[in-house]
């Protein structure tokens, strides 16, 4: 799942609705803080579970820089609904600040996953690019393709025998077909069939959080 911007409550709620078992993987592709009112409960519960894999989002982002001093950071995370985070992150101990501001640190900008690379945002594949393997495609990109890639990812072809799973852009976004009765549903690239993003706008009004099954492609919403 992706970008479930510190709703713990819907968070819980998908678990269940998966039936995630301690064999399984969860992947969250980012953007799990900011804009709900439970961000760091849910990163403190994100971070003691061995079986869920984070990768960073932008938010992250802007909050490890916050934390790091990073004046301008702060201005942009506090203005994208990073406010809250901070002020619950201030009334931790000392000794679980420490803690949480390591594992963002160290959060991956990418997981690959049998045939799927798994990022934030989507990758930055200009057309030179896009044709190399997929080692030198990887060390093309830098810290910011991971996690502002945006409308030249989306709207182009990926990668050849992959498949890139993301989050950061509402489906609506995408593609303004994606959504039924004001819900927005999971996007599969149906001009390239190479890439699926999973942000269904939960943090905003009428967004929802989605998850996707890597092993049947079934689709959860709450």
């Amino acid at each position: 799942m992706s970008d479930i911007h510190g709703n713990f409550l819907k968070f819980k709620e998908m678990i269940k609705k998966i039936n995630l078992k301690p064999n399984d993987t969860l992947y969250v592709l980012g953007d799990f803080i900011d804009r709900g009112s439970d961000s760091i409960n849910l990163l403190i519960y994100i971070m003691n579970e061995p079986n869920i894999k984070v990768i960073l989002g932008n938010h992250e982002d802007l909050m490890i820089e916050t934390l790091r001093g990073d004046s301008s950071s702060k201005d942009v995370w506090f203005n994208v609904g990073g406010f809250e985070t901070y002020k619950s992150y201030n009334k931790l101990t000392k000794e679980l600040k420490r803690a949480v501001f390591n594992y963002l640190c160290f959060l991956p900008l990418f997981i690959i996953k049998d045939n799927f690379i798994l990022t934030h945002s989507g990758l930055n594949l200009p057309k030179y690019i896009r044709n190399k393997n997929l080692t030198e495609i990887i060390e093309f990109q830098d810290r910011q393709d991971f996690i502002w890639s945006g409308y030249n990812f989306y709207q182009n072809p990926a990668i050849d025998t992959f498949t890139v799973i993301f989050g950061h852009t509402p489906t609506y976004n995408i593609d303004s077909r994606n959504s039924k009765n004001n819900k927005m549903f999971i996007w599969h690239d149906d001009i390239y069939k190479d890439k699926i993003c999973l942000d269904c706008g939960e943090g905003f009004e009428n967004g929802r959080l989605a998850c996707l099954c890597l092993d049947t492609m079934k689709e959860f919403y709450i």
